[in-house]
């Protein structure tokens, strides 16, 4: 009995286990739909100013390694990365035949440099208080001053 006790534990472990292991490949898999979702809704709004995109890229000279794929999908102007990459087929070549750190860190200097600049916003707000400063001095009371202190505050002169 105690056998099959261990048993039937051993199996139900297993298919918790297993169900636990689905349910993250599923959520997963879920993450990667929203990120390719996002990812072509960024190139098609990337392919209505630039009408040679989609040639370019599904083009076969265009080769890309796992990091650049990963880095295009996952950049904000990925599109525009694309595009830059498959327009400039030795820098796509040369960046596939790096170490896959390497690729992600060129990658993202010139997914950097693609960002179109923001224009610097100034804001309305009035300029900060001045500081109060200190202009008035430290008096002692005159009923604890010594008598020479007390004749400098009264303004007596020897």
């Amino acid at each position: 009995m105690q056998y099959n006790a261990a048993l039937n534990q051993r199996t139900v472990q297993q298919a918790m286990t297993q169900q636990e292991r689905l349910q993250v490949e599923h959520l997963r898999q879920q993450a990667n739909q929203a990120t390719v979702d996002a990812f072509k809704e960024r190139s098609q709004a990337f392919a209505s100013e630039q009408p040679d995109f989609m040639a370019k890229v599904s083009a076969p000279s265009f080769v890309q390694g796992e990091a650049m794929q990963q880095a295009i999908i996952l950049s904000e102007n990925g599109p525009a990365l694309a595009y830059h990459l498959a327009s400039n087929p030795q820098r796509a070549a040369a960046i596939n035949a790096m170490a896959p750190g390497m690729a992600m860190m060129e990658l993202g200097r010139l997914s950097q440099a693609l960002t179109p600049n923001r224009p610097v916003t100034t804001s309305n707000a009035p300029a900060p208080a001045k500081p109060v400063r200190a202009s008035g001095k430290v008096e002692k009371d005159p009923d604890k001053m010594t008598p020479a202190e007390y004749a400098r505050f009264r303004g007596y002169r020897k």
